[in-house]
């Protein structure tokens, strides 16, 4: 039940005031991950990358980066606390550690190999995050029901020269360029889910209200010759193409021929 005013919510239970309280707080989380610690975290991406380059000169590897939308994250806050769990999200930053080969080997493998000598440098050298041992999950051993495979880590990163109590969280998944293409285009694809976002589409008429649907998509760009790397965010138009399999222009014109 949610209240229709501040009257109601007098009449709601112990429990239910409770549930309340945390989505409350739960939700302001989002706008001050974006407002606190986004920056932070791209300085974090891009020192780590180069560090991986470091620490595995024999790996050719890509890194993604995403920021989980404000819907996906409220939606995710509100199935978390109706299964009894504390709501705490994990993954508004997220990252994806992609091996593409060892020493130009392709094999399955050898990049699986791969994938845990990266896990471990996070788990045990890493010196800008900590990982949390109870909250990762290996889908890699254990690939779940549509096959989908990556090692998921959840990971306090540090803000340098921060007090502790100020790092935040974020997850990276560690998986070989075949899980990613199955994730991309095979039974794990994002694909599947185009249908069940075609309703969000009755609510957006706008790129401000498109943008609540959007999750930010990142990359890392980097010139080998001048030793230039930044991150920086793909276009409004590439990531609503991406996430509703739609150009925004067309959809908008149309929206608007149909009012």
């Amino acid at each position: 039940m949610q209240p229709n005013n501040i009257r109601d919510l007098y009449k709601l239970s112990k429990e239910e005031k409770s549930i309340i309280e945390k989505k409350n707080i739960l939700y302001k989380v989002y706008p001050f991950y974006l407002e606190n610690y986004l920056s932070f975290y791209k300085f974090h991406v891009m020192r780590e990358y180069l560090t991986l380059i470091d620490e595995f000169p024999d790996i050719d590897f890509d890194v993604e980066l995403r920021v989980k939308s404000e819907y996906s994250y409220k939606e995710k806050v509100d199935r978390k606390l109706s299964e009894g769990n504390t709501g705490r999200i994990y993954d508004i930053f997220g990252s994806k550690v992609i091996v593409n080969s060892v020493d130009g080997k392709t094999d399955e493998s050898t990049l699986i190999e791969a994938c845990y000598r990266i896990k471990d440098y996070f788990d045990i050298k890493s010196k800008d995050s900590i990982s949390i041992p109870n909250k990762s999950t290996d889908y890699i051993a254990c690939p779940k029901a549509n096959k989908y495979q990556a090692i998921h880590l959840k990971r306090y990163i540090q803000i340098p020269d921060g007090d502790p109590n100020s790092n935040f969280l974020a997850e990276t998944q560690i998986k070989t360029y075949r899980m990613r293409n199955h994730e991309e285009f095979g039974e794990a694809s994002h694909s599947v889910n185009y249908k069940s976002r075609t309703p969000f589409l009755n609510s957006i008429h706008t790129k401000e209200q498109a943008e609540y649907y959007l999750p930010h998509y990142l990359k890392i760009v980097r010139n080998t010759k001048n030793h230039y790397l930044a991150v920086i965010e793909k276009s409004f138009e590439e990531r609503f193409k991406y996430f509703f399999d739609l150009d925004f222009e067309e959809f908008i014109t149309k929206d608007s021929k149909t009012k």
